[in-house]
């Protein structure tokens, strides 16, 4: 596709989304548009993935796990979606959307684990010490 072929195309797809704005605008009436608006859906998350790492900062070195496969969390869920709108006039709304994406687990440990607490102490994890994990994922939208 030449350059002249691109303007011309670039040209008409802007006057017929212009066009249809410009015409949208015109039959807006005051008395006839929501202001408030709320709706609730969902969706399916087929799968995500995720690493953490934990280093020590002192010597650089660490451990790098997949959280989904060590601790055993879902990542496939359906998760709820709400939004809503306050339309204060025809073109101008505030919106906001809310969803969360969460995963629980508890288990067993299967092997020994090395790890240092928070004072920096050296702590040996047992087989068989019990884990819970949690993953919580919020999602909040504002827009105007």
């Amino acid at each position: 596709m030449n350059a002249q072929t691109t303007l011309v195309l670039t040209a008409l797809v802007f006057a017929i989304v212009g066009g249809s704005a410009a015409a949208e605008a015109e039959t807006f009436d005051d008395e006839t548009f929501d202001r408030f608006e709320i709706s609730i859906g969902g969706y399916d998350v087929f799968g995500y993935s995720s690493s953490a790492r934990l280093t020590d900062r002192t010597i650089g070195l660490g451990v790098a796990f997949d959280p989904q496969e060590l601790l055993g969390l879902d990542s496939r869920q359906t998760v709820l979606r709400v939004d809503a709108a306050y339309r204060f006039n025809p073109r101008h709304a505030l919106t906001f959307s809310w969803s969360k994406i969460s995963s629980n687990n508890e288990l067993s440990i299967q092997r020994d684990f090395d790890w240092v607490d928070e004072e920096g102490n050296p702590i040996t994890i047992p087989v068989g010490a019990r884990v819970s994990s949690a993953l919580d994922y919020e999602i909040m939208k504002f827009g105007y």
